[in-house]
């Protein structure tokens, strides 16, 4: 990891495949690739990852692969939030995986101890299955001290827009978090 300059700092993660003929399970090598910029009320950051392994106890090649962008926006009160992503998996000669999603979400700040949230996410699915998901979420933050919340939310969305059968959900949540 570098240091930060002007608000901007990058990694590097690596670990190369084992060369080693005689292992009987998968052995991969991984590239991580990342940049960040926070300065200020702008907050940036990319992530690509990379899995790869030649020839998996299957007989086949895998390659994994993720990717993400995403940031925030303070102005006021209020911070908005974006975010991207890809993935895509291949296993033993199988696309297991192929998808994007972005999601938008907000939280404003009504008073110093309450905020509230909402959050939008969308999640396309490439593969010939299209098992597309959706997920809409509202919340509310209530801190009680410096370290502990009360949260409440609430949340919808379908896991399989593709068939509408038995994917859609409806979640109501509340609780204390408390970070030590």
């Amino acid at each position: 990891r570098s240091p930060t300059w002007s608000g901007f700092s990058f990694g590097l993660q690596f670990r190369p495949k084992n060369a080693d003929a005689t292992e009987t399970t998968a052995s991969y090598g991984y590239l991580n690739v990342g940049a960040n910029y926070n300065n200020g009320p702008l907050n940036l950051t990319f992530a690509d990852s990379s899995y790869t392994n030649a020839a998996n106890v299957a007989g086949g090649s895998d390659k994994i692969d993720h990717t993400a962008l995403g940031g925030n926006y303070t102005f006021g009160p209020a911070t908005v939030y974006l975010g991207w992503t890809r993935s895509k998996a291949t296993i033993a000669a199988a696309t297991t995986t192929d998808s994007r999603s972005w999601n938008i979400a907000l939280k404003w700040a009504v008073t110093p101890s309450l905020s509230l949230l909402a959050n939008v996410l969308r999640d396309d699915d490439k593969r010939a299955a299209n098992v597309d998901r959706t997920l809409n979420a509202l919340g509310a933050d209530y801190m009680l001290s410096k370290r502990t919340t009360a949260y409440a939310r609430i949340t919808n969305g379908d896991a399989d827009k593709s068939t509408g059968a038995a994917g859609s959900f409806n979640q109501v949540m509340a609780g204390l978090r408390h970070t030590f």
